[in-house]
């Protein structure tokens, strides 16, 4: 599951995932919240805090993540995880 925090200011998105990253969490939050600020600033930062519940990502998930990385990959100033 994704959750985005409210530490989510101007063009920076920070979330929450826990337990295990779906297809329909990088469909229904992660890629449109992402999206709209790359449209709206070009170049944003973005943090995704893994929780201690985090299971890892299942295979959709993963080839979500990558396809928006490659489309998208001049849209980050900065990227952080952890």
């Amino acid at each position: 599951m994704i959750e985005i925090l409210p530490e989510s200011t101007g063009k920076t998105l920070a979330v929450k995932a826990t337990e295990e990253l779906t297809d329909a969490d990088y469909k229904e939050v992660w890629i449109p919240a992402l999206e709209n600020l790359i449209n709206e600033f070009g170049k944003i930062n973005a943090l995704l805090y893994l929780d201690e519940t985090f299971q890892g990502w299942e295979p959709k998930a993963l080839w979500d993540d990558a396809l928006f990385a490659v489309k998208h990959r001049s849209g980050f100033s900065r990227m952080a995880g952890g």
